[in-house]
């Protein structure tokens, strides 16, 4: 705690030195939670392949001490099954030991930073259904729940203009 929450693009060139690392920052995450998440160590390599491949400017970490604590990966060109454009977000997780520091609420902003960039006006997402603190962050942030379902939950928020005068949350290259 105490310490500036910097949110960074993962490069191409970090991407697979730092693929062990994310991985593991995801499967700790989600203890608690697993049947929301890849179990299999192959499944998670693979998901986490996909996921960068699909956008990578949309890859965000947060380091502390040169280690990950947190990632996100948001598509900022995501083709919904109706067809629109618009930006998703498929993955935000923090490190237990680091959540309660605003990692997570820097991480949704450099989201919908990345949403305003790509010029979309609606940031989406899936949450599990019975994941109340994502959902509680979610909400906080403007999220509402378009549709709900036995396992997972859709919420959409509107992107709006970034103030002028409102640098916090930028990304850094």
């Amino acid at each position: 705690m105490g310490q500036e929450t910097r949110v960074q693009r993962l490069s191409r060139h970090d991407f697979p030195a730092r693929r062990e690392e994310l991985a593991e920052v995801y499967r700790r995450a989600y203890v608690g939670m697993e049947k929301y998440a890849y179990r299999a160590e192959a499944e998670r390599r693979a998901y986490l392949e996909w996921l960068f491949q699909r956008d990578p400017d949309g890859f965000l970490t947060v380091c502390q001490e040169g280690r990950v604590v947190a990632w996100a990966a948001c598509h900022g060109d995501w083709v919904g099954p109706d067809g629109r454009t618009r930006a998703e977000l498929h993955e935000l997780v923090v490190l237990p030991e680091a959540q309660g520091q605003g990692i997570g609420r820097a991480l949704l902003g450099a989201a919908f930073d990345l949403a305003r960039e790509r010029g979309r006006d609606r940031l989406g997402l899936w949450v599990g259904r019975h994941n109340l603190r994502a959902r509680r962050m979610y909400e906080r942030a403007g999220f509402t729940v378009e549709r709900e379902g036995r396992t997972w939950v859709r919420m959409v928020a509107p992107v709006a203009p970034r103030p002028e005068s409102d640098d916090e949350g930028s990304l850094h290259p």
